[in-house]
C-alpha cells in the first residue's frame, strides 16, 4: 500500500454571491462510491508523498497550467489535514482562481468518462453523502466538537475550586493512602494483614492486632522481611497516579505507604521534594516542599504497623506528628487513595480531631464507590460517609459522567497510554488528578459570563505581558473549544503564525461577536495604546493585545466555511517617544535623556515615582548595568505591592538575565564592588521557586514558565534551521541546469518563526535578544532571506524583496564581518525592498543614529559640533560603543548595497563623514572597513570635492588607521577614471601625520596608491617621500603597479630588486603545477611571486636581450620559467601545455601570439589531453585574431 494524496478542489459559489460560500470536485465511479480527486503512490510505502509532484500531477491531470512552465505556480494549494490513524493518506485544499475554475469546468465537459463522472457539491451536500464516501477519505470528514465546560454538580465544583485554589496559591497537601500504590502491584492495607494472618498459628487473631502478634512469634527481623515480601518490597515501580499527584505541585506529599514510589520519582530531577522519613529528617531537609513518609519506611526500619506503634505513634514521631497536625491547621489538605475502612485514616483523624473542630479548612477525601455496589455497601458507605463527616471531613464523591467528560476533552495521547496501566479504581483516581491539573479557576469564572465579557476578561488578565505565548493563546477560553479526535494532534485552537499568523476557532459565539465587530472588509479596527475607561475600550485593551502577540486573524477552524477576521490597528500619525521606539529608530541622544529623566524617579524613593519595564528597557540598552539593577530591585518592590505578579516576575527574570552583563561590564562609573554585589543579589533569585509560590491561575503560570524555559527560542531555532536547510537545498540545486521545483515558499515560514520570536522578546521587554543565541538566530534569519532572494529566477519560490522586518533585524542585530560573508558567498548585488516606504525609514532612522552624535550650525558658516554628553557616554561605556560601531557597519553595508540616486548618496556620505568626525570611537580601522566598501560600490557618484573631503578625514587626529586610505584609493583606481584631485593641503597633512606615526601608527606604504590621485606637480615630490620604503621589495612591486615608477624611467629599481631577490633565482626549480595554472607543492610563493614579476616586466618592457635579465634566465633551473623568458628558443619537446594558464596575462598572451611553434604544441596535447583551463585561453586569446586585434588597438 502506497501514500494517498488527496485534493479537495474547491470554487467560489458564483450562484451566492451574497453568502460567500464554495463548491467542491467531486468523483464518482460507477459503483456509486464518491472520493475527492486522489492518487496513490505505489512506489511509497507507509511514508510521506512528494507535495510538489502531487501539486503538478493535479494541474496536469484538469489541464491547468497557463502554459508550459513547469514552475506554473498554484497560488493556494495547501495541506489539509493528515489521517492520524493512517499516516500514508494526506488532504490537500486547492482553491481555483475564477480563470483556474472556468478552465477546469470546460476541461471536464469536453473528456467524458465512462467509468467516472464529475460533480460539483456544495459543502452541505458533501456531508450527506458521508456514508457512500470512499472508506480512506472520509477522515476529512471529521469535525471537532467545540470544548464543553465540564457539568459539575454545585458541591463538586465548589469543592474543585477550592483545592486547585490551594493548589495555585501553594497550599494544597495531599494524603497518599494504600490505594495509589495498588496499581504498583502492592497490596493494600486489608491484603498485607490477611496474608500475615495465614502465617499465624491463631489465624483468627484480631485484625488489628495481627501484626503484634506476629511480631511478638516471629521477631523482628523475620517480621520486617515477611512484610517486605508481601508488599514486594524493591520490586515495584511507580504507577501514573504517583507521577500525578506530583504533577500538580503540592506543597507537601504525606503517605502512609512504607514503598518507595514517589522517591522513585523525584530521584530523576524532576521533582523537588526532600524525603522525611523520621523525626531526624526534619531539620535537614533542603527542600521547602516534603515528602512525608508519617508511617517510616523499611530502610529506617521504623515502619507504623502495629497495634502498638500506633498506640504510641506521637512518642515514636512526635516532631513528624506535629508537623502534620500544623498541616492541618494552616492548608487545604486532600486524601487520595484511602478508603473508609482504612486504619491509617481513622488514626490520622483521631489524632487531628481538636483541630478539625475549630475554625479551619475542612480537609477532603475522594471516594469512588466500588462499581455495582448492593444495597448493604451502599447502606455501609454511606453510614461510613456520615461518621466521616462528623469527624470533620468534606467527602468528594466522583462524579463518573461529568469527570469522564472533561477528561475526554483534556487528555493527551500519554495519558491514554497511562489508562492502559490501572485498574478501574486506578483509572477513576487518575482522571480526578488530570481535572485537578486542568481545571482553570479563571474560565469557570467565565461560564456564565456574556461572550464580550469571556473574550476580554481572559485576554486583558495578561495587561501586564506585551505579547501571549500563542500557546497559552490557545489554550484558554473563549478559545479553548476542542477536543481530541482521532485526526488532531491538539487539544485547543490552533495558533499558526506560519499561516498569516491566524488564531483558529470553533467557538461560534466568539466568531458571531468578532463578525459584529468588524467593518465590510472583514477587518476589526482598533487604536494602539488607548487609556482604558469603558467596556469599549476593555474590547480595544483584548484586541491590541492578542494583535502584539502575533494574532493577525481570527478564522473558523478546520472547516471550509470561509469565515476570517483580521484585526487591524487604526492609522495614526502620532509618533511614540517611549524608550522601547527610541531605541528602535536610534534616537540614542533622546534615549539619553529619557534615561536621565527616568533615574530621576528612580532616586525619588521616598515619593515612590512609578518605573515600568519600558523605563528599564532604556538604561539596559544603553548599557547602564547598576541603573538597570537598580530599577528592576525597585520594581520589584513596586509590582510586589501593588500585586503585579506577571510585572514582578519579568523584572526577576530580566534580573537574572543581567548577571552576563554584569560580568562583562568594563563601564569605567561601575566599581568592581558594585558588579560584585550585582551578581550576588542576581545569584540570589530563584526564577523556579518565585513562579512556584506566585499566587497566579494556571494559564498565567503557563505563560510565565514559558518565558523562563525561553520555549520561545527552541521552538523557533528549530523552525528556523528546517527552513534554512530547506531554502539552502533549494538555492544550491537551482545552481544545476535544469532544475525545477514547485515546493512551499520557507523564506515565508523562515520570516514568520522569527517574527514571533523577535516579537515575543519585544513585547515583553525581555533582555533575550542580546544573547549570543538570539545573534545567531538572526543570522540564520538573515542568511535564509539572503539565500531565497539569490535564488535562480526560474524558482517561482524565491523571495523577490525584502521585508521592513529583514531591514530591522539587519540594523540592530547582525555582526557585521558575519554579514558581509554571507553577501559575498551569495554574490548580492543590490537590495529590493517590498516598498519605497522601507527604504524612506532606513534614512530617516539613520539621520537618527548619526545626529546623535553632532549638532549642526549654519551660524558664521556651516559646522558641525560633537555633542558631548552622547559622546562622554560612548567613551565611558565599550558595551555600547561596540553596539554603535557594528550599527553603523550594518548600515555602510547596506547603503553599499542598495541603489541610491545621487542626492541620497551624497546626504548619507556628508552624514558619515559628520559623523566620524565626531565619534572618537571610530578612531581605528573598527567600522572603516565598511565604510570604505560603500564608498567603494558608490565611488562613481563622489565629485573631486567628495574625494578630497574623504582623504583629508582619513589623516584625521584622531584617526588611528591607514586602511581606509588604501582601501578607497584602491577603489577609486580601479573603477573609476578619476585622478589628480589631491593637492598640497593633502601632502602637507600626510607629511604632518607621518610625523606622528610612532603613536599613530600610520604606515606609508598604505598611501602608496595615492600616487596617481595626486596632482602631477606633486607626484615627483611624493616619489621622493616613499624612495626610503624600496628597501623592501614588495613596495617596489606595489609602486610599479601603483604606476609610480616603470624600467624606463627608473631602471634602478629593476636593478635593485633583481639584485636583492638573485638568490632566490638562482637555482629556481620547477614546480608541480596544477591544471589551473597555479603550483601544487610550493612551501613559500615568494620567490614564485617575484619572479613572475619579473617575467611581466620582461615583456611589457621588451627586456628580452637585457644583460641582466639573461643572469637571470641562466640562473633558474625552472623548465616553465626558461620556456617563457625565451620562447623562441626553447626546445618544445619539454613543453607542458598548461604553462600558459600560468602566464596568461595580456601582456604575455599577446607577445606569445606570435610563436606558430607554440600553437602547434598546444594544438597536440590537447588533442591528446583535453585541459579546460587550457583550451580556454588557448581559443578565448592566444590562437583569437579578433581577441589579438583589439589588444594590439
Amino acid at each position: 500500500m502506497g501514500h494517498l494524496s488527496i485534493a479537495i478542489i474547491k470554487a467560489e459559489n458564483s450562484a451566492k454571491l451574497e453568502e460567500k460560500s464554495f463548491e467542491y470536485l467531486v468523483v464518482k465511479n460507477s459503483k456509486g462510491e464518491f472520493k475527492f480527486f486522489d492518487y496513490e503512490n505505489p512506489a511509497v510505502i507507509g511514508g510521506s508523498f512528494d507535495y510538489s509532484f502531487f501539486k503538478a500531477r493535479v494541474m496536469d491531470h484538469f489541464k491547468l497550467r497557463r502554459n508550459d512552465d513547469y514552475d506554473d505556480q498554484v497560488s493556494n494549494f495547501l495541506p489539509f489535514k493528515s489521517h492520524r490513524d493512517y499516516s500514508d493518506a494526506t488532504a490537500y485544499q486547492y482553491f481555483l482562481t475564477i480563470e483556474e475554475a472556468r478552465r477546469l469546468k470546460k476541461y471536464i465537459e469536453s473528456v467524458p468518462d465512462q467509468d467516472i463522472s464529475y460533480l460539483w457539491k456544495t459543502e452541505q451536500e458533501l456531508f450527506k453523502l458521508k456514508s457512500k464516501w470512499k472508506k480512506k477519505q472520509r477522515f476529512i470528514f471529521d469535525r471537532e466538537a467545540p470544548f464543553k465546560e465540564p457539568q459539575f454538580s454545585n458541591h463538586f465544583r465548589s469543592s474543585i475550586r477550592n483545592i486547585v485554589r490551594a493548589k495555585n496559591n501553594g497550599k494544597l497537601v495531599i494524603f497518599a493512602g494504600a490505594g495509589v500504590s495498588v496499581d504498583s502491584n502492592v497490596p493494600n492495607w486489608v491484603e498485607l494483614v490477611e496474608q500475615l494472618r495465614t502465617e499465624l498459628d491463631n489465624d483468627r487473631q484480631e485484625f488489628n492486632l495481627v501484626g503484634d502478634q506476629f511480631l511478638l512469634e516471629r521477631g523482628q527481623k523475620e517480621y520486617h522481611e515477611k512484610i517486605q515480601e508481601i508488599l514486594n518490597h524493591g520490586h515495584t515501580k511507580a504507577n501514573p497516579i504517583h507521577e500525578q499527584i506530583l504533577e500538580l505541585k503540592p506543597l507537601h506529599v504525606v503517605t502512609t505507604n512504607y514503598d518507595t514510589h514517589f522517591e522513585q520519582l523525584i530521584e530523576t530531577g524532576r521533582f523537588q521534594y526532600s524525603v522525611v522519613s523520621q523525626d531526624s529528617d526534619l531539620p535537614y531537609t533542603k527542600s521547602p516542599s516534603l515528602l512525608i513518609k508519617m508511617h517510616g519506611d523499611f530502610d529506617s526500619r521504623n515502619i507504623i504497623f502495629t497495634n502498638h506503634d500506633y498506640n504510641n505513634y506521637s512518642t515514636l514521631f512526635p516532631l513528624v506528628e506535629g508537623y502534620v497536625k500544623g498541616l492541618f491547621a494552616s492548608k487545604l489538605v486532600l486524601f487520595v487513595g484511602f478508603s473508609f475502612t482504612d486504619p491509617n485514616l481513622d488514626q490520622i483523624l483521631k489524632s487531628v480531631t481538636g483541630i478539625l473542630k475549630e475554625d479551619t479548612q475542612r480537609p477532603y477525601l475522594l471516594f469512588i464507590p466500588s462499581t455495582g455496589s448492593n444495597a448493604i455497601s451502599s447502606r455501609k458507605s454511606k453510614s461510613n460517609i456520615k461518621r466521616l463527616r462528623e469527624a470533620g471531613l468534606t467527602i468528594l464523591e466522583y462524579d463518573n459522567d461529568s469527570i469522564s467528560l472533561y477528561f475526554e476533552q483534556i487528555c493527551s495521547e500519554r495519558d491514554k497510554a497511562n489508562l492502559k496501566q490501572l485498574s478501574e479504581r486506578g483509572i477513576k483516581t487518575f482522571q480526578f488528578l488530570k481535572v485537578l491539573e486542568a481545571f482553570d479557576l479563571f474560565s469557570d469564572t467565565l461560564e456564565n459570563s456574556s461572550i464580550e465579557q469571556q473574550f476580554v476578561n481572559s485576554i486583558n488578565r495578561f495587561s501586564e505581558l506585551g505579547a501571549i505565548p500563542g500557546k497559552v493563546i490557545e489554550s484558554i477560553s473563549p478559545f479553548r473549544i476542542k477536543k481530541y479526535s482521532r485526526n488532531q494532534p491538539s487539544t485547543n485552537a490552533s495558533f499558526r503564525y506560519g499561516s498569516n499568523f491566524e488564531l483558529e476557532t470553533l467557538n461560534e459565539g466568539l466568531l458571531s461577536f468578532l463578525k459584529k465587530l468588524s467593518n465590510d472588509s472583514g477587518e476589526i479596527k482598533f487604536e494602539r495604546n488607548k487609556v482604558k475607561s469603558n467596556g469599549k475600550d476593555e474590547i480595544n485593551s483584548a484586541l491590541e493585545l492578542l494583535h502584539d502577540s502575533g494574532v493577525l486573524s481570527i478564522v473558523r477552524k478546520d472547516d471550509t466555511s470561509p469565515f476570517r477576521v483580521k484585526l487591524k490597528p487604526s492609522e495614526s500619525n502620532s509618533v511614540c517617544t517611549c524608550n522601547r521606539c527610541l531605541y528602535d529608530d536610534f534616537k540614542f541622544r533622546s534615549l539619553f535623556a529619557a534615561n536621565n529623566k527616568s533615574f530621576s524617579k528612580l532616586s525619588k524613593t521616598e515619593t515612590h515615582s512609578s518605573l515600568d519595564l519600558c523605563d528599564i528597557y532604556g538604561f539596559f540598552k544603553m548599557g547602564e548595568i547598576v541603573k538597570t539593577n537598580d530599577a528592576l530591585i525597585e520594581l520589584q518592590r513596586q509590582s510586589w505591592q501593588n500585586r503585579q505578579y506577571i510585572t514582578f516576575f519579568l523584572a526577576s527574570y530580566n534580573l537574572v538575565k543581567l548577571k552576563s552583563f554584569a560580568w562583562l561590564s568594563l563601564n569605567s562609573p561601575f566599581k568592581e564592588r558594585e558588579l560584585y554585589e550585582i551578581r550576588l543579589n542576581i545569584d540570589s533569585i530563584d526564577l523556579d521557586k518565585i513562579l512556584y509560590e506566585l499566587p497566579i491561575d494556571a494559564a498565567t503560570y503557563q505563560a510565565l514558565k514559558y518565558i523562563k524555559d525561553n520555549r520561545i527560542m527552541v521552538e523557533s531555532e528549530y523552525k528556523l534551521e528546517k527552513a534554512y536547510k530547506e531554502i539552502k537545498d533549494h538555492y544550491k540545486a537551482y545552481q544545476r541546469a535544469g532544475y525545477r521545483s514547485s515546493g512551499p515558499n520557507y523564506w515565508y515560514d523562515s520570516e514568520a518563526s522569527f517574527y514571533n520570536l523577535w516579537n515575543f522578546y519585544h513585547k515583553n521587554y525581555l533582555f533575550d535578544d542580546q544573547f549570543w543565541e538570539f545573534s545567531n538566530v538572526s543570522h540564520l534569519f538573515l542568511e535564509s532571506m539572503i539565500a531565497s532572494y539569490q535564488t535562480s529566477s526560474r524558482s517561482k519560490q524565491r523571495l523577490t524583496s525584502f521585508s521592513s522586518l529583514f531591514a530591522h533585524v539587519l540594523l540592530h542585530y547582525a555582526e557585521p564581518k558575519r554579514l558581509n560573508s554571507t553577501i559575498n558567498e551569495y554574490g548580492l548585488k543590490q537590495f529590493s525592498f517590498e516598498r519605497p516606504k522601507i527604504l524612506e525609514d532606513v534614512f530617516e532612522t539613520f539621520d537618527n543614529f548619526v545626529k546623535s552624535a553632532y549638532e549642526e550650525s549654519n551660524v558664521l558658516g556651516y559646522r558641525v559640533y560633537p555633542h558631548s554628553n552622547y559622546i562622554s557616554m560612548l567613551q565611558g561605556n565599550s558595551r555600547v560603543a561596540d553596539k554603535v560601531r557594528s550599527i553603523f557597519s550594518n548600515y555602510m553595508l547596506l547603503f553599499a548595497h542598495t541603489e541610491l540616486s545621487i542626492e541620497q548618496f551624497e546626504s548619507v556620505s556628508k552624514k558619515t563623514l559628520n559623523f566620524l568626525g565626531s565619534c572618537p570611537i571610530f578612531d581605528d580601522r573598527k567600522g572603516h572597513k565598511y565604510f570604505s566598501i560603500f564608498i567603494e560600490k558608490h565611488c562613481r557618484k563622489l565629485t573631486t570635492d567628495d574625494l578630497r573631503s574623504v582623504f583629508l578625514y582619513a589623516l584625521g587626529e584622531n584617526f588611528w588607521s591607514d586602511n581606509l586610505t588604501y582601501n578607497l584609493s584602491s577603489s577609486i583606481l580601479k573603477n573609476t577614471s578619476t585622478r589628480g584631485f589631491l593637492g598640497e593641503d593633502y601632502l602637507e597633512k600626510l607629511k604632518w601625520r607621518l610625523r606622528k606615526r610612532d603613536s599613530w601608527g600610520v604606515r606609508l606604504t598604505s598611501f602608496i596608491e595615492v600616487f596617481e590621485l595626486l596632482q602631477e606637480d606633486l607626484r615627483p615630490r611624493f616619489f621622493e617621500m616613499i624612495k626610503p620604503t624600496f628597501e623592501n621589495c614588495d613596495n617596489i612591486k606595489k609602486s610599479y603597479y601603483a604606476g609610480i615608477w616603470n624600467p624606463n624611467s627608473h631602471f634602478e629599481l629593476l636593478t635593485s630588486f633583481i639584485h636583492t631577490n638573485f638568490d632566490k633565482f638562482s637555482n629556481f626549480p620547477d614546480y608541480t603545477v596544477a591544471s589551473n595554472g597555479y603550483p601544487e607543492d610550493a612551501n613559500n610563493y615568494g620567490p614564485w611571486n617575484d619572479l613572475y614579476f619579473v617575467v611581466r616586466l620582461i615583456y611589457e618592457y621588451e627586456l628580452f636581450n637585457d644583460a641582466l635579465v639573461n643572469s637571470v634566465y641562466e640562473a633558474v633551473d625552472s623548465m616553465m620559467f626558461k620556456w617563457v623568458m625565451r620562447p623562441d628558443e626553447f626546445d618544445y619537446s619539454k613543453f607542458r601545455a598548461k604553462w600558459i594558464v600560468t602566464f596568461s596575462i595580456d601582456p604575455i598572451l599577446l607577445k606569445l601570439s606570435t610563436n606558430q611553434v607554440l600553437k602547434d604544441a598546444i594544438m597536440k596535447e590537447l588533442s591528446e589531453e583535453y585541459n579546460e583551463h587550457v583550451a580556454e585561453v588557448f581559443y578565448k586569446k592566444l590562437n583569437n585574431q579578433v581577441w589579438i586585434k583589439s589588444q594590439l588597438k
